[in-house]
């Protein structure tokens, strides 16, 4: 069978990440790369025995198990076969639509530990836990403010930008934070006139 040709050393250069980031590491040499694709490069390339019997028709991606094959060329293809009963709102993977059917059942099973706050999702409990520690790794560049969450840097910097993404539709005034958006929207809805 045709060799499969091997990347050049340099397309996996090894990385430092920023503090508090995660990056796709190989478990056999310890490199870490910048996306999932390349460390599946890496492993498929360096280390051989590690490749699956069934490959992705799309990318390098492979598997000892076909259903996960299966289930990863969704990202390729876009198919969402999992529908939300309530709302029509379709996902590639079941374990996304049982998260999602907490936003209509209120169910909350993920509780922080460090407050009484619990969470639809875990990824949001771990996200909001960080909040309780000092740990704060993102920076603003413009006036060194730090964050404990990198989405808090970008909704930070429209201060320094004056970007306002949020806006309007009935009145066309914008805002900064989808927050202020839902509270001014609230007035349009009490026929009070907007602040």
């Amino acid at each position: 069978s045709p060799q499969t040709p091997v990347l050049p050393p340099t397309a996996y250069e090894e990385i430092t990440p920023d503090v508090g980031t995660e990056f796709p590491f190989c478990d056999e040499c310890g490199l870490l790369f910048p996306t999932g694709e390349l460390l599946s490069l890496h492993l498929r390339d360096a280390h051989d025995s590690r490749k699956g019997k069934f490959e992705c028709s799309y990318c390098p991606y492979t598997s000892n198990n076909k259903f996960d094959v299966v289930r990863h060329e969704r990202v390729h293809t876009g198919e969402r076969p999992f529908q939300c009963r309530l709302c029509e709102r379709a996902f590639a993977q079941s374990s996304a639509l049982s998260a999602h059917q907490r936003t209509h059942t209120g169910e909350r099973p993920y509780p922080c530990g460090g407050c009484d706050r619990a969470f639809a999702k875990k990824s949001d409990m771990v996200r909001h836990q960080k909040t309780h520690t000092a740990e704060k790794p993102f920076r603003c560049d413009v006036c060194d403010r730090r964050f404990s969450q990198s989405y808090e840097v970008r909704v930070h910097q429209r201060v320094h930008t004056g970007e306002k993404p949020f806006e309007c539709g009935t009145c066309g005034r914008a805002f900064a934070h989808r927050m202020s958006l839902k509270s001014h929207l609230k007035l349009h809805d009490n026929n009070e006139p907007p602040v």
